[in-house]
């Protein structure tokens, strides 16, 4: 398994490139063949022999290229997550994370979503997010439970929550089973309890 890049350590192939090509006009981001073999298992394997290439499905976005390779160069998420139009992207780059198996990275977009939308009284997401996420998870998907309690715990905390026909069907069910087996001693948010119960997010 790929292991981090460490601030320091011994940068020994700088000449050494490789390609990653993203979204139907494959749009061709150049790295360094170390970083990105060290930050993924699956590009070390692919990278290991003669390709120089990686092609991503076409259902990943040119902009989820760049912000995974932002990630591999800095180990940061290029966001100010100001604007729930923008997390569809990292949506996409939670599972693009998953087919590279770079699952820090994945836990990292998990953390930083929760803090960030903890703090703010908003729509937790846009319907955009909940069609891409079941049309490209597992029934068991942290990811799918992370946003179904997200939704949930919004419910009494003065968010505007909107439902739309959008909306997989298959969310709407989860929806209202979270909501019916939370015990109501306490607000939602509290019961649910997402910040004590991260690991349950978390790959």
């Amino acid at each position: 398994m790929a292991s981090e890049m460490v601030i320091g350590e011994s940068f020994a192939t700088p000449a050494e490139l490789v390609t990653l090509s993203f979204g139907p006009n494959a749009k061709q981001y150049i790295v360094h063949k170390q970083f990105a073999c060290t930050a993924s298992p699956v590009l070390d394997a692919t990278f290991s022999g003669p390709s120089k290439v990686y092609r991503l499905s076409n259902k990943f976005k040119e902009e989820t290229g760049r912000l995974l390779v932002h990630w591999i160069y800095t180990g940061k998420l290029d966001t100010q997550w100001e604007n729930i139009s923008e997390d569809i992207m990292f949506v996409q780059l939670w599972v693009l994370a998953g087919v590279l198996e770079i699952y820090a990275l994945q836990d990292q977009i998990i953390r930083e979503w929760y803090c960030t939308r903890d703090l703010v009284d908003t729509i937790p997401f846009c319907s955009t997010c909940l069609v891409y996420t079941y049309e490209n998870t597992p029934e068991e998907s942290p990811l799918r439970r992370f946003l179904v309690d997200l939704w949930v715990t919004g419910i009494d905390n003065s968010m505007d929550i909107v439902y739309d026909s959008d909306m997989p069907r298959r969310f709407l069910v989860e929806v209202l089973e979270r909501y019916q087996g939370v015990p109501k001693k306490g607000s939602l948010k509290a019961e649910i309890d997402m910040a004590g119960n991260m690991d349950g997010y978390l790959v």
